[in-house]
């Protein structure tokens, strides 16, 4: 992926499965709520992370949907999301694995 994020901002892939991280949505905030995979964040020449030490590329997050924008790179769909909508990450070793 090319596109690199304002340094308020992360790019995730959202999952559609995501009950084998153990995170269980009910049903009337399945809108509300998404789950996704961060592809990018802002990162400094040195590939430092600029965006938050607690997020890394290939971290599996919590986030509000409301506001997050689309947008298609290479054909693959992406979500662009605020870091004051994330809120937290799933830390599993299961997902270092895949």
């Amino acid at each position: 992926m090319t596109f690199k994020p304002a340094e308020d901002k992360l790019v995730v892939e959202l999952l559609d499965s995501y009950r084998s991280y153990g995170v269980v949505i009910p049903a009337a905030t399945q809108h509300i709520v998404g789950v996704g995979r961060v592809v990018s964040l802002k990162q400094d020449d040195d590939d430092t992370v600029d965006f938050n030490p607690d997020y890394d590329i290939g971290d599996i997050v919590v986030f509000d949907r409301s506001s997050m924008l689309e947008i298609q790179i290479d054909k693959k769909q992406y979500f662009i999301i605020d870091k004051f909508d994330l809120f937290g990450k799933i830390e599993s070793n299961h997902h270092e694995n895949n």
